[in-house]
Protein backbone atom coordinates (compact mmCIF):
# COMPACT_ATOMS: atom_id res chain seq x y z
CA UNK A 1 0.00 0.00 0.00
CA UNK A 2 3.14 2.67 0.42
CA UNK A 3 3.26 5.50 2.12
CA UNK A 4 0.29 8.10 3.12
CA UNK A 5 0.99 11.36 4.08
CA UNK A 6 -1.86 12.90 6.40
CA UNK A 7 -1.94 16.96 6.66
CA UNK A 8 -3.94 18.70 8.97
CA UNK A 9 -3.85 22.52 7.49
CA UNK A 10 -3.78 25.34 8.93
CA UNK A 11 -4.51 28.81 8.79
CA UNK A 12 -2.59 30.43 5.44
CA UNK A 13 -0.54 32.05 7.77
CA UNK A 14 -0.14 29.33 10.45
CA UNK A 15 1.40 26.00 10.77
CA UNK A 16 0.32 22.95 9.62
CA UNK A 17 0.34 19.33 11.32
CA UNK A 18 1.45 16.26 9.24
CA UNK A 19 2.05 12.63 9.83
CA UNK A 20 3.54 10.00 7.71
CA UNK A 21 2.29 6.65 8.05
CA UNK A 22 3.25 3.39 6.51
CA UNK A 23 0.42 1.16 5.47
CA UNK A 24 0.34 -2.56 4.69
CA UNK A 25 -2.51 -4.17 3.20
CA UNK A 26 -3.41 -6.67 6.53
CA UNK A 27 -1.43 -4.84 8.86
CA UNK A 28 -2.36 -1.83 10.43
CA UNK A 29 -0.35 1.30 9.78
CA UNK A 30 2.96 2.46 11.44
CA UNK A 31 3.64 5.95 12.60
CA UNK A 32 6.33 6.96 10.66
CA UNK A 33 7.11 10.33 11.51
CA UNK A 34 5.31 13.80 11.99
CA UNK A 35 5.44 17.79 12.42
CA UNK A 36 4.40 21.17 12.47
CA UNK A 37 5.25 23.27 9.28
CA UNK A 38 4.27 26.63 7.77
CA UNK A 39 2.37 26.61 4.79
CA UNK A 40 5.65 27.42 2.32
CA UNK A 41 7.50 25.73 3.69
CA UNK A 42 5.71 22.38 4.24
CA UNK A 43 6.78 20.48 0.85
CA UNK A 44 10.50 21.97 1.26
CA UNK A 45 10.30 20.46 5.10
CA UNK A 46 9.17 16.63 3.72
CA UNK A 47 10.96 17.01 0.56
CA UNK A 48 13.83 14.17 1.35
CA UNK A 49 11.14 12.25 1.95
CA UNK A 50 9.11 12.32 -0.65
CA UNK A 51 9.23 8.74 -2.08
CA UNK A 52 7.26 7.15 -5.58
CA UNK A 53 3.67 6.05 -4.57
CA UNK A 54 3.25 8.61 -1.76
CA UNK A 55 -0.33 9.18 -0.77
CA UNK A 56 -1.41 12.45 0.43
CA UNK A 57 -4.49 12.80 2.66
CA UNK A 58 -5.11 16.60 3.05
CA UNK A 59 -8.06 17.12 5.39
CA UNK A 60 -10.43 19.56 4.07
CA UNK A 61 -12.97 22.40 6.23
CA UNK A 62 -16.21 21.30 5.31
CA UNK A 63 -19.35 23.79 6.26
CA UNK A 64 -20.91 26.91 5.39
CA UNK A 65 -18.23 30.21 5.69
CA UNK A 66 -20.83 32.65 5.67
CA UNK A 67 -22.69 31.20 8.50
CA UNK A 68 -19.75 30.10 10.69
CA UNK A 69 -18.10 32.50 13.64
CA UNK A 70 -14.39 31.17 12.08
CA UNK A 71 -15.53 32.06 8.69
CA UNK A 72 -12.27 33.92 7.81
CA UNK A 73 -9.90 30.99 9.27
CA UNK A 74 -11.95 28.45 7.03
CA UNK A 75 -11.20 30.69 3.76
CA UNK A 76 -7.75 30.59 5.48
CA UNK A 77 -7.17 27.20 5.95
CA UNK A 78 -8.96 25.98 2.48
CA UNK A 79 -6.87 28.39 0.73
CA UNK A 80 -3.61 27.04 2.70
CA UNK A 81 -4.94 23.23 1.64
CA UNK A 82 -5.50 24.16 -1.76
CA UNK A 83 -1.82 25.47 -2.05
CA UNK A 84 -1.21 22.25 -0.67
CA UNK A 85 -2.68 20.20 -2.81
CA UNK A 86 -1.86 22.13 -5.79
CA UNK A 87 1.81 21.28 -5.30
CA UNK A 88 1.55 17.92 -4.45
CA UNK A 89 -0.40 17.23 -7.66
CA UNK A 90 2.06 19.56 -10.12
CA UNK A 91 4.59 16.96 -8.38
CA UNK A 92 2.06 13.80 -9.64
CA UNK A 93 1.33 12.87 -6.26
CA UNK A 94 -2.12 11.51 -5.46
CA UNK A 95 -3.81 13.60 -3.48
CA UNK A 96 -7.14 12.79 -1.65
CA UNK A 97 -9.14 15.33 0.15
CA UNK A 98 -11.36 14.15 3.14
CA UNK A 99 -13.64 16.22 4.87
CA UNK A 100 -13.13 16.54 8.45
CA UNK A 101 -16.37 14.49 8.91
CA UNK A 102 -15.45 12.17 6.59
CA UNK A 103 -12.63 10.81 7.95
CA UNK A 104 -13.74 11.62 11.50
CA UNK A 105 -16.78 8.80 10.60
CA UNK A 106 -14.42 6.79 9.11
CA UNK A 107 -12.06 6.81 12.32
CA UNK A 108 -14.07 7.47 14.90
CA UNK A 109 -17.73 6.15 13.94
CA UNK A 110 -18.73 9.70 14.08
CA UNK A 111 -18.44 12.59 12.17
CA UNK A 112 -18.06 15.44 15.34
CA UNK A 113 -16.13 13.00 16.90
CA UNK A 114 -13.83 14.81 19.82
CA UNK A 115 -9.93 15.53 20.21
CA UNK A 116 -9.59 12.88 22.51
CA UNK A 117 -11.88 10.64 20.85
CA UNK A 118 -9.60 10.89 18.02
CA UNK A 119 -6.31 10.60 19.85
CA UNK A 120 -8.22 7.43 21.32
CA UNK A 121 -8.84 5.86 17.97
CA UNK A 122 -5.72 6.73 15.99
CA UNK A 123 -3.64 5.49 19.21
CA UNK A 124 -5.41 2.11 18.43
CA UNK A 125 -5.46 2.33 14.93
CA UNK A 126 -1.88 3.33 14.14
CA UNK A 127 1.29 1.84 15.95
CA UNK A 128 4.23 3.12 17.07
CA UNK A 129 2.05 6.92 17.92
CA UNK A 130 4.25 8.85 20.49
CA UNK A 131 2.97 9.52 23.70
CA UNK A 132 3.69 12.93 23.58
CA UNK A 133 2.54 13.73 19.92
CA UNK A 134 0.00 17.30 19.06
CA UNK A 135 -3.37 17.60 18.16
CA UNK A 136 -2.77 18.45 15.05
CA UNK A 137 -0.38 15.73 13.36
CA UNK A 138 -2.95 13.46 15.41
CA UNK A 139 -5.81 14.90 13.15
CA UNK A 140 -2.91 14.69 10.10
CA UNK A 141 -2.57 10.90 11.11
CA UNK A 142 -6.71 10.02 11.55
CA UNK A 143 -6.85 11.72 7.77
CA UNK A 144 -4.19 9.27 6.86
CA UNK A 145 -5.83 6.21 8.84
CA UNK A 146 -8.80 6.50 6.98
CA UNK A 147 -6.80 6.89 3.80
CA UNK A 148 -5.41 3.55 4.55
CA UNK A 149 -8.73 2.21 5.48
CA UNK A 150 -10.13 2.47 2.13
CA UNK A 151 -11.90 6.15 2.29
CA UNK A 152 -12.18 7.66 -1.16
CA UNK A 153 -14.21 10.53 -3.06
CA UNK A 154 -17.45 10.15 -3.66
CA UNK A 155 -18.35 11.16 -7.42
CA UNK A 156 -20.94 14.28 -7.57
CA UNK A 157 -22.71 12.01 -10.03
CA UNK A 158 -23.54 9.33 -7.10
CA UNK A 159 -23.33 11.77 -4.50
CA UNK A 160 -26.13 13.24 -6.37
CA UNK A 161 -27.94 9.62 -6.43
CA UNK A 162 -27.31 8.85 -3.35
CA UNK A 163 -28.95 11.88 -1.65
CA UNK A 164 -32.31 11.28 0.59
CA UNK A 165 -35.31 12.84 -1.32
CA UNK A 166 -36.39 16.13 0.10
CA UNK A 167 -40.34 15.47 0.59
CA UNK A 168 -42.34 18.33 -1.00
CA UNK A 169 -44.77 20.06 1.10
CA UNK A 170 -47.68 20.95 -0.77
CA UNK A 171 -48.92 24.63 0.25
CA UNK A 172 -52.10 24.54 2.19
CA UNK A 173 -55.80 25.19 -0.40
CA UNK A 174 -57.33 27.80 0.84
CA UNK A 175 -60.93 26.99 2.02
CA UNK A 176 -64.20 28.95 1.42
Amino acid sequence: MGLILGIDPGTWEGRHGWALLEASPGCPPRWLSAGHSPSKALLDDLAPQVPLGLRVALETAAGYVWQHYKGADLLSMNRAAGYLQGRFEALGIEVLTPASQDWRRVVCGKGAASDAQIAAAVRAGVLGVPARAKVHSLDAAGAALAVARGWRPVPPQLRLALAPKRRQVRPARKVG
